[in-house]
C-alpha cells in the first residue's frame, strides 16, 4: 500500500505517515534566515574583539623599548594574559549557557574593551602584566561561548560555514588591524602620548560600544527570536532535536555524562589539535611583527604593518573557500589534516633568516592554522551530548589557550638566548605539524547528512 504526500503548505508543513513535518526547502530557508541575521553580526563582534587581543604584538615594536622589556618579560606579560583566560574560560562558558549569550557576551565585550584601553597606563613590566591578566580574565569564554551559541541555531550541515564566517574575522582583523596599528604607532607625541598608548586607547573603545549593541541585537535562542515566525521557530527546534538522535541523549547522571564525553578519545585528540592551532595563531598575532622587523631592520612601522597584514589577508580567502568545500563534501578529517601540515611547514620555512622565506612561511602558516581552527570547531558536537557542550567547548578552548604559555615561553627565552627567532620557529613549527597527525587519528567518518545548497550571499 502506498502513501501519497500532500506536499508542503504555506507554512512549510508536509504530511508524512508519521505525522506532519517541514519540507527540506522550508528548513533551508529558515536556516538561511538565521544565518543572515546572526553570522554577520558575530563576524563584526569577533573583529572588534580580536583587534584588542592582538594589538600587543604591534605595540611591542615601540612599547618594549619605552617600558624596558626584554623578549622574556614581553613573553611573561602574554603568559599572564593566558593565565587569566585559563582561569575564567570554562566558568565563563558555563555562565553564558546559564544566563544567555546576549547578557554574557555584552559583559565580556564591555569589560574587555575597558581593560584594553586602560593598558595605555602601563609604566613597566609588572603593571603591564597585571593589565594583560585582567584582559585575559575579561575575554575568557568568548570563543567557546560563541561556538556553543551556534549549536543553538545551526544544524551540522551548516556548521563549518557558520563558524568560518565568525573565525574569518580573525585573519581579516589581523590584516586590517596590522595596517592601522602601523599608522597609530606613528602618532607618537600627539597630546603627549606615545604611539602605543594611542593604539591601546583607540582600539579598546569599539569593544565597549559593541557590548551595548549586543544587548539590543543578539537573541539567546530561536524560541526568543521576534524576527522568526512560530512555524520557523518550530522548524529550527525540530531540526536541531532530530540531530541529537537517540545515541546523544543524556544519561541519568549529568556529571558522569560530562566526564565520559570529555574523556572520549576524539575529545582528547581535539584538545591537542587546539593546542597546536593556538600555538600557530599566537605566533602570527603576537610575534610576527617582531619577526618581520628582524628581517626588515630599516622598514617603517607602516611597512611592517602591511607585511604583517598580507598573510592574514590570504588566510581570510582560503578559510572561506576551504570551509565551504568541507560543508559541501561533509568531510572534516582530511580538510583539517592537510591545512595543519601546511601550517607547520610554514613556520619551519619562516625560521630561515631572509625576508622572502619569512613572508612565504607566514602566509602558509596563516592559511593553514586559521582554516584548521574554523573547521575543527565543527567536530566537538559529534562527541558531546547536549548537557556536556558548555563544559566541552570550554575544555577545548582551555587546551588551546594553554598552548599560549608554551608559545611565549619558547619564543621569549630562545630569542634572548640565541638572539634570533629561528630556533623557536623551528621547534613550534614541528609541534604545530603534529596537530595534523592528531587529526588523522580522529574517529570520524564522512557524514551521511546531505550537504546543503550554498546560501545566497554565502
Amino acid at each position: 500500500m502506498s502513501t501519497t504526500s500532500l506536499g508542503p503548505n504555506a507554512a512549510g508543513f508536509i504530511e508524512r505517515p508519521g505525522g506532519p513535518g517541514f519540507s527540506p526547502e522550508f528548513q533551508e530557508r529558515v536556516v538561511r534566515k538565521a544565518y543572515r541575521r546572526l553570522t554577520w553580526f558575530l563576524f563584526v563582534l569577533q573583529a572588534v574583539a580580536y583587534m584588542d587581543r592582538i594589538n600587543l604584538g604591534f605595540a611591542a615594536l615601540s612599547m618594549n623599548k619605552d617600558l624596558h622589556l626584554t623578549a622574556t618579560t614581553y613573553a611573561f606579560a602574554n603568559m599572564l594574559f593566558t593565565i587569566g583566560y585559563l582561569l575564567f574560560d570554562i566558568p565563563s562558558t558555563m555562565l553564558l549557557d546559564r544566563y544567555g549569550a546576549r547578557r554574557w557576551i555584552a559583559r565580556i565585550m564591555i569589560t574587555w574593551g575597558l581593560a584594553t584601553s586602560l593598558t595605555m597606563l602601563a609604566t613597566g613590566a609588572q603593571n603591564l602584566a597585571i593589565f594583560r591578566f585582567v584582559l585575559g580574565a575579561a575575554e575568557g569564554g568568548l570563543n567557546p561561548g560563541v561556538m556553543l551559541y551556534l549549536t543553538f541555531w545551526f544544524p551540522s550541515a551548516y556548521a563549518a560555514r557558520a563558524r568560518a564566517l565568525f573565525f574569518v574575522a580573525m585573519p581579516v582583523t589581523a590584516a586590517v588591524a596590522s595596517s592601522i596599528s602601523g599608522y597609530l604607532l606613528q602618532m607618537n607625541g600627539v597630546w603627549g602620548l606615545r604611539g602605543w598608548q594611542w593604539l591601546f586607547l583607540l582600539e579598546g573603545l569599539p569593544a565597549v560600544i559593541m557590548g551595548f549593541v549586543v544587548l539590543s541585537f543578539l537573541t539567546d535562542k530561536p524560541e526568543k527570536a521576534k524576527w522568526l515566525t512560530d512555524q520557523e521557530k518550530q522548524c529550527l527546534r525540530q531540526t536541531l532535536e532530530a540531530e541529537e538522535g537517540p545515541q546523544r541523549k543524556a544519561s541519568k547522571t549529568k556529571l558522569a555524562t560530562v566526564l565520559r564525553d570529555l574523556l572520549h578519545p576524539g575529545m582528547l585528540l581535539l584538545g591537542w589539535m587546539q593546542w597546536c592551532q593556538i600555538m600557530s595563531a599566537n605566533l602570527l598575532v603576537f610575534w610576527l611583527p617582531q619577526i618581520m622587523r628582524a628581517v626588515h631592520v630599516s622598514g617603517s612601522y607602516s611597512m611592517i604593518g602591511w607585511l604583517t597584514a598580507l598573510p592574514s589577508a590570504c588566510a581570510a580567502v582560503v578559510m572561506v573557500l576551504w570551509s565551504r568545500h568541507s560543508d559541501r563534501t561533509q568531510e572534516r578529517k582530511w580538510h583539517i589534516t592537510i591545512v595543519m601540515f601546511v601550517a607547520g611547514l610554514g613556520w619551519i620555512l619562516a625560521s630561515r633568516p631572509n625576508p622572502s622565506s619569512a613572508l612565504l612561511g607566514a602566509i602558509l602558516a596563516a592559511c593553514g592554522g586559521f582554516t584548521a581552527y574554523s573547521i575543527t570547531w565543527t567536530v566537538p558536537a559529534k562527541f558531546l551530548r547536549k548537557e556536556s557542550r558548555a563544559v566541552g567547548m570550554g575544555f577545548l578552548s582551555t587546551c588551546g589557550i594553554a598552548a599560549s604559555l608554551m608559545t611565549h615561553l619558547i619564543m621569549g627565552v630562545l630569542k634572548d638566548w640565541t638572539g634570533s627567532f629561528a630556533a623557536g620557529l623551528m621547534i613550534l613549527g614541528i609541534i604545530v605539524a603534529t596537530g595534523g597527525v592528531a587529526s588523522m587519528l580522529l574517529p570520524l567518518g564522512k557524514s551521511t547528512t546531505p550537504a546543503p545548497a550554498p546560501a545566497q550571499g554565502d
